[in-house]
Protein backbone atom coordinates (compact mmCIF):
# COMPACT_ATOMS: atom_id res chain seq x y z
CA UNK A 1 0.00 0.00 0.00
CA UNK A 2 0.74 3.68 -0.63
CA UNK A 3 1.37 6.04 2.02
CA UNK A 4 3.92 8.26 1.51
CA UNK A 5 2.82 11.49 -1.23
CA UNK A 6 5.60 13.55 -2.92
CA UNK A 7 4.83 16.65 -4.55
CA UNK A 8 6.99 17.97 -7.41
CA UNK A 9 6.60 20.81 -10.04
CA UNK A 10 7.24 20.32 -13.60
CA UNK A 11 7.27 22.62 -16.16
CA UNK A 12 4.74 21.83 -19.09
CA UNK A 13 6.60 20.08 -21.24
CA UNK A 14 7.79 17.11 -18.82
CA UNK A 15 4.52 17.24 -17.46
CA UNK A 16 2.38 16.20 -21.21
CA UNK A 17 5.17 13.83 -21.94
CA UNK A 18 4.76 11.61 -18.83
CA UNK A 19 0.49 12.37 -19.49
CA UNK A 20 1.11 11.16 -22.83
CA UNK A 21 3.34 8.23 -22.02
CA UNK A 22 1.14 6.97 -19.04
CA UNK A 23 -2.13 7.19 -21.23
CA UNK A 24 -0.63 5.14 -24.15
CA UNK A 25 0.91 2.67 -21.74
CA UNK A 26 -2.33 2.48 -19.38
CA UNK A 27 -1.05 3.48 -16.79
CA UNK A 28 -1.44 6.21 -14.31
CA UNK A 29 1.41 9.61 -14.26
CA UNK A 30 2.29 8.39 -10.55
CA UNK A 31 2.88 4.50 -11.61
CA UNK A 32 4.73 5.80 -14.63
CA UNK A 33 6.59 8.07 -11.85
CA UNK A 34 7.30 5.27 -9.45
CA UNK A 35 8.73 3.05 -12.11
CA UNK A 36 11.34 5.67 -13.22
CA UNK A 37 12.25 5.91 -9.80
CA UNK A 38 12.47 2.39 -9.77
CA UNK A 39 14.93 2.24 -13.12
CA UNK A 40 16.99 5.35 -11.91
CA UNK A 41 17.38 4.35 -8.62
CA UNK A 42 17.25 0.53 -7.48
CA UNK A 43 16.88 -0.84 -4.13
CA UNK A 44 21.16 -3.18 -4.28
CA UNK A 45 20.38 -6.52 -4.97
CA UNK A 46 17.62 -5.14 -8.18
CA UNK A 47 20.24 -3.23 -10.65
CA UNK A 48 20.00 -6.01 -12.99
CA UNK A 49 16.28 -7.04 -12.77
CA UNK A 50 15.69 -2.95 -13.55
CA UNK A 51 18.26 -2.96 -15.89
CA UNK A 52 17.16 -5.13 -17.94
CA UNK A 53 13.33 -4.01 -17.33
CA UNK A 54 14.31 -0.26 -18.72
CA UNK A 55 15.31 -2.24 -21.89
CA UNK A 56 12.63 -3.97 -22.17
CA UNK A 57 10.66 -1.04 -22.00
CA UNK A 58 12.63 0.78 -24.11
CA UNK A 59 10.89 1.80 -27.67
CA UNK A 60 12.63 0.01 -31.00
CA UNK A 61 15.07 1.99 -32.89
CA UNK A 62 15.05 2.16 -36.26
CA UNK A 63 17.66 -0.27 -38.20
CA UNK A 64 20.86 1.17 -40.09
CA UNK A 65 20.58 0.96 -43.33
Amino acid sequence: MLGRRLHVLLDDGRFERLHRLAGERGVSVGSLVRHALDVAYPVDGQRRSAAAAAILDAPAAPSPK
